[in-house]
């Protein structure tokens, strides 16, 4: 199957390597393997070019016309509302942007025979042209967890997050997961007694003694970046401030202890990734909602929590709220409660509890186990795989055919199909 790899075809975020990570990984398994070799396990594998990539000397190389080249590049333009909307437009398959990708994708279809085109992120403008005229597709994206669990990606026919065709799954049909033997293989120990326990490790945060000695349930809110798709098409809040209005007063007004920490990547200091405007304001004006309206024995600002501390922060808190961050994902691994507030993988069938479910207590307890341990089966099992999946031309080519195999139960089986043909095709190994 002659597949296409278009990760970095539409610049966005004025980043011209915005997917520097995943292109580089696939020009480097190109290198070491060679496009020919057989370990491409029955796909031809071809890489786009850009005006950013032209000087690699690879063969089963596509590149499109310089007109087309200079058409997509009047939507590189200043990261503002404008662009962002443009954005948004093309990864919901709708505006002039679609339409001139729709062009773009029957010209490589035509002119060089491409059966599969694989993207990253969100765009269901490639998802929706493809599945149109009979040719396939295949989002890629970053997935959970962070160490010290195992670091993923996944490949899916439907699209990355919100759009991840988990959550048409019946999670009923999977066996419980059994963390505590899972962390193990990880080489995690987890405490599951008092807060004053360690846990992973000591939390180094000036609010440390706030988290482990309060006798209050305690809940952590994970900020996501406001220019996120996650955020833009993947929820119905028009930003972080909007989010936090929302959520916080309800959990202090039934007596929870809030700890809200920011996303690295909207930090000011920041003059790369994703400090840009629109998210270091959408923090900084959550924050100062919070400081004007509460005091901190009611929400604590959490901005001192180094990456490697996550997990043992999971460790200390009775809930995890977010809009869908991957940590609501890590949270269900360590056994609390997650509630998200847009679509996201992990929330398969609705099935995590509500804001206002889990604010009156209205939810029940041992359901959410019972749904926590197979979701996070079916995920950890039947759709995450390790980080290195670019690097082998094994593994990404046995995870593009998988997913042919899975639009095709979806199409002419339903849902229900979809189920089976997941569970006949895991990942790897079952844990």
């Amino acid at each position: 199957m002659k597949t296409l790899f278009m990760f970095d075809a539409h610049i966005i975020r004025q980043d011209p390597w915005s997917c520097r990570g995943p292109v580089s990984e696939l020009i480097q398994t190109l290198y070491k393997y060679g496009a020919d070799s057989t370990l491409w396990d029955g796909i031809n594998p071809n890489i786009l070019l850009t005006k950013f990539n032209t000087n690699i000397p690879l063969k089963n190389t596509v590149r499109l016309p310089i007109a087309v080249e200079r058409t997509l590049r009047m939507f590189s333009t200043e990261w503002d509302d404008n662009a962002i909307s443009v954005w948004c437009d093309l990864m919901q398959g709708k505006g002039i942007v679609a339409e001139i990708y729709r062009d773009i994708l029957q010209y490589l279809a035509s002119d060089y025979g491409i059966e599969c085109f694989a993207y990253w992120g969100s765009n269901r403008t490639i998802r929706d042209f493809c599945r149109s005229v009979g040719l396939k597709s295949v989002a890629m994206e970053l997935g959970p967890t962070r160490l010290p669990f195992r670091e993923t990606r996944y490949c899916d026919f439907l699209g990355v997050n919100g759009d991840s065709h988990t959550r048409m799954i019946d999670w009923t049909k999977f066996e419980p997961l059994e963390f505590s033997r899972w962390r193990q293989s990880g080489g995690v120990r987890y405490l599951d007694g008092a807060r004053d326990d360690a846990g992973y490790r000591p939390l180094t945060s000036r609010h440390a003694d706030k988290l482990c000695r309060t006798t209050r349930p305690l809940a952590l809110i994970a900020m996501q970046l406001d220019d996120d798709s996650n955020c833009l098409i993947h929820s119905e809040y028009g930003g972080m401030l909007e989010m936090i209005k929302s959520v916080v007063p309800k959990l202090v007004a039934a007596g929870w202890y809030v700890f809200v920490k920011p996303h690295p990547g909207a930090a000011p200091e920041r003059n790369s990734g994703g400090a840009r405007r629109r998210n270091v304001e959408g923090h900084e004006n959550s924050r100062r909602f919070v400081a004007d309206n509460f005091s901190e024995n009611e929400v604590v600002w959490l901005d001192d929590v180094p990456a490697s501390e996550y997990v043992s922060l999971l460790s200390k808190i009775d809930a995890l709220i977010s809009v869908n961050s991957s940590m609501g994902f890590e949270a269900m691994l360590a056994g609390k409660v997650a509630v998200t507030l847009g679509r996201a993988p992990y929330n398969v069938g609705g099935g995590l509890p509500t804001l206002d479910q889990l604010v009156s207590g209205e939810f029940d307890m041992k359901r959410y186990e019972d749904y926590s341990s197979r979701v996070c089966r079916l995920l950890v099992d039947y759709y995450l795989q390790p980080s290195a999946l670019l690097s082998s031309p094994t593994v990404l080519s046995r995870s593009i055919l998988r997913n042919s195999v899975l639009v095709e139960a979806l199409d002419n089986g339903g849902s229900a199909a979809l189920t089976d043909a997941v569970k006949a095709n895991p990942v790897g190994l079952v844990s």
